[in-house]
């Protein structure tokens, strides 16, 4: 764990130093824009990671060789079931409190796609 966030720390630190410069958030809307562009880069991470989840204890369900091994799997199984639909839940909550606040009408919360290569422009 501490490996992969010195890893993390190591890729995102030019990010957050050249964030004041590059892109330029100059007013509400901008940083709105760029709140809701990161909000959807981290939720589409959190589905990558529970996807992944779910496939390892599917694996590992399947290569069990014991009773103990398959429960195991089982409960990764359904640890991962239960993550995607709290994720989804909360995803759709915010939709929801966005929509009914009248705070851009939601378009910004749906079929965007983040890039990778974009994250330090201002969001399309």
């Amino acid at each position: 764990m501490k490996k992969i966030l010195a890893l993390l720390t190591f890729y995102l630190t030019p990010a957050f130093a050249l964030a004041a410069t590059a892109g330029g958030v100059r007013d509400a809307q901008g940083l709105s824009d760029r709140l809701i562009y990161l909000g959807n880069l981290f939720v589409y991470i959190l589905i990558s990671l529970a996807i992944i989840y779910l496939i390892f204890g599917i694996v590992r369900y399947l290569i069990a060789g014991g009773d103990d091994a398959k429960t195991k799997g089982k409960d990764i199984i359904i640890r991962g079931i239960i993550g995607l639909a709290i994720i989804f839940s909360i995803w759709g909550l915010v939709a929801l409190v966005v929509n009914v606040a009248g705070l851009g009408g939601g378009e910004e919360l749906k079929g965007r796609t983040p890039v990778i290569g974009n994250f330090l422009n201002k969001p399309n």
